[in-house]
């Protein structure tokens, strides 16, 4: 173990920051911050700047933020890099971590997230951060262990606390005490402000190259109006095309594309039962808060004793469903729907195919590898899944 400020740094964060070396080393390129975060700090952590760059400092921050707020990623990685240089501390490197998870690289924000918990023990709100970052993309138990290998002292903090109630609930939401920065814990929403009755209720998948979802029937009666928005904050207008009753699906078409260069890899053949899958979804709200897609790790189930439907076969907390689910190689099986009773259905690709024909998006039949890393499925959900977000008209 080793002393930081006083105090011992466990060796869960050592392990996570060897990691974390090795995630970045396998990317080809360096997004703004990493080099300057790595190796260009000119104060240390504790120390206090001299009251002009401390001016400077907090301007930068706030400018960051602002252009965070209206989807400059690249404004704002350079205005909170120029902070992180003043002085050593973790709001400009939760800014960072915020402007990494807003530009869609999951993978890359849980690299800043991990040096940001284990550097800045003193400041116990980026591993809060960091634990909510880990939950959401379905390594719970270390997000569980992070927190609970926390000194006394952080237990007291709000942020930390308020980390925690949340991670405990079945679906976890971002509360007021959890969106006011530096430890935002969501995306900021492209649109402008939505009607007062907007809420969101249940997830989607994007296809056809971002420009339709793929959308529980039950979320999009034909009274109401329509959004989407994807993990990034980025919304739009939806009319629905077509409804399929038969698999309980809507099929809706966006005003503006979200991510065209988001396609789904189709699974040839429908999972396995019993094998490895993942799926990812929005937790309803009562309002249209931006947030990020929870990822959840279980085994497909089994077919029904019709033969033609499927159990989701994954112990989820009751909800409206509606998300993608993916095998073990990250290529799309399905979307999950809510099911009569208490069991939840997957809707296959394979029967999806049958209504939505190429706009469902490309079969991959031979992945690179037989399975692909947690976090780089949850990088990819981030953008494919999307809120449904609904307001009476």
């Amino acid at each position: 173990m080793h002393p930081v400020s006083g105090r011992v740094l466990p060796a869960f964060f050592i392990i996570a920051a060897i990691a974390s070396s090795t995630m970045a080393a396998d990317h080809r390129s360096t997004p703004p911050g990493t080099a300057l975060l790595a190796d260009r700090h000119v104060s240390v952590a504790g120390a206090v700047a001299p009251a002009p760059r401390q001016q400077e400092r907090t301007a930068l921050l706030k400018r960051g933020e602002a252009a965070l707020a209206l989807g400059k990623t690249d404004d704002a990685a350079q205005a909170f890099e120029r902070a992180a240089l003043i002085l050593h501390a973790s709001d400009a490197e939760m800014g960072l971590v915020r402007t990494t998870m807003q530009a869609g690289e999951y993978r890359r924000a849980l690299v800043f997230a991990a040096h940001t918990a284990g550097a800045h023990l003193d400041e116990p709100e980026g591993a809060a951060l960091y634990a909510w970052l880990l939950h959401l993309g379905g390594q719970r138990a270390i997000a569980a262990r992070l927190l609970a290998e926390t000194d006394a002292p952080v237990t007291r903090n709000p942020v930390v606390e308020a980390t925690r109630r949340q991670l405990r609930a079945a679906l976890p939401i971002a509360s007021s005490q959890l969106m006011a920065p530096p430890t935002r814990f969501a995306p900021y929403a492209s649109a402008p402000n939505l009607p007062a009755t907007a809420r969101v209720v249940g997830s989607g998948v994007l296809i056809d190259q971002g420009t339709r979802a793929l959308v529980p029937m039950s979320a999009v009666p034909r009274s109401a109006r329509v959004w989407l928005r994807n993990g990034v904050g980025i919304t739009t207008r939806a009319t629905v095309e077509r409804y399929n009753a038969a698999e309980g699906v809507a099929i809706l078409r966006l005003a503006s594309p979200l991510s065209r260069n988001t396609e789904l890899a189709i699974a040839p053949k429908d999972p396995f039962p019993g094998s490895v899958a993942y799926t990812a979804e929005y937790s309803p709200s009562g309002n249209a808060n931006p947030a990020w897609p929870v990822m959840h790790v279980g085994f497909s189930g089994a077919t029904m004793g019709n033969g033609v439907q499927r159990h989701l076969g994954f112990d989820l907390p009751p909800g409206p469903r509606g998300g993608p689910v993916f095998d073990a190689a990250g290529r799309f099986i399905g979307i999950a729907i809510r099911g009569s009773g208490s069991q939840d259905q997957l809707v296959t690709a394979s029967r999806l195919q049958q209504g939505a024909g190429t706009r469902l998006g490309r079969v991959n039949p031979a992945p690179p590898s037989p399975s692909m890393a947690i976090d780089q499925v949850y990088e990819s959900a981030l953008q494919l899944t999307v809120q449904v977000i609904v307001s009476a008209k």
